[in-house]
């Protein structure tokens, strides 16, 4: 509902859930293999030496888009020219395979337990 409300409110074309990125994946720490070459995804990527010179990023988590009619059927898009971001904090598991679905069970069992 948040997201909704941003949107109206907000007068954006479109409002995504993101989560901020663990720096562990951050996008300067990606690396490319090429014929077994290591290379930087980003070349910006080799001047970063700790995470700390990292800038936060974030990632969209797929918890909830909202998007008008407008930029959905008139731009043909789910990003409009104005998007906002509601960041979304805490842990979530995102539920795409069957492997994450046992994973969500057996951590409600494991709370229904305690």
């Amino acid at each position: 509902m948040d997201t909704i409300k941003m949107l109206v409110d907000g007068a954006w074309d479109a409002v995504w859930t993101v989560s901020e990125t663990d720096s562990k994946s951050h996008p300067l720490k990606q690396l490319i293999v090429d014929k077994n070459s290591l290379n930087y995804y980003d070349i910006s990527g080799g001047e970063i030496i700790a995470r700390q010179q990292l800038e936060p990023v974030y990632h969209r988590n797929g918890i909830a888009y909202a998007i008008t009619r407008e930029c959905l059927l008139n731009k043909k898009s789910i990003k409009g020219d104005r998007t906002g971001a509601l960041v979304i904090k805490g842990e979530y598991i995102s539920i795409d395979t069957e492997w994450d679905l046992d994973l969500v069970e057996f951590i409600l069992s494991r709370n229904n337990k305690c």
